[in-house]
């Protein structure tokens, strides 16, 4: 049985490919030819995804802290990671850290963990990666600005029910 579905998904994979070219017609002249030419597949997939509500034009980070948890929550020999929020549309934020290097910064980076990764553990703050894994660690103490987002826990650490 497990080899017919994946025989199936298989030729429905190679389908779906050379289908593509009838729905994507993409115009490499500009980059606003471009941005025109595939709005109509990037308005279905917004669809497709439920991505309806218009996102924040001007999203800023704002530091969050409180009198028993302060702003700053590691600091490293060559940078300091800083809890962070940011707002993604109305009444909706995003959370992570914000890993700021001691130096001149060189660029700046969206690192996303795995989805059993905390921000922390790609920073090194936490045990729990080993140091080759840390790339967010990695990438600010080599001079970059990195954003964390915290990613949707998907284990059933605070449900009710536990299967």
């Amino acid at each position: 049985m497990i080899d017919g579905i994946s025989l199936f998904l298989d030729q429905q994979t190679t389908a779906s490919t050379d289908g593509r070219a009838q729905f994507w017609h993409p115009d490499f002249s500009s980059q606003a030819a471009y941005d025109r030419s595939v709005g109509p597949n990037r308005a279905r997939l917004a669809h497709i995804l439920g991505v309806v509500d218009a996102r924040d034009s001007s999203p800023a980070l704002e530091y969050v802290s409180s009198p028993r948890t302060p702003g700053k929550v590691a600091d490293a020999a060559r940078f300091s990671a800083y809890a962070v929020r940011w707002s993604v549309f109305a009444g909706i934020h995003g959370e992570g850290l914000l890993l700021e290097p001691k130096g001149l910064v060189t660029a700046q980076i969206v690192a996303v963990p795995d989805a059993d990764q905390t921000p922390e553990e790609i920073a090194g703050i936490v045990p729990g990666l080993p140091p080759s894994a840390q790339f967010a660690r990695i990438l600010a103490e080599s001079g970059c600005r990195v954003i964390i987002p915290t990613l949707v826990d998907r284990s059933d650490k605070y449900s009710a029910i536990r299967s």
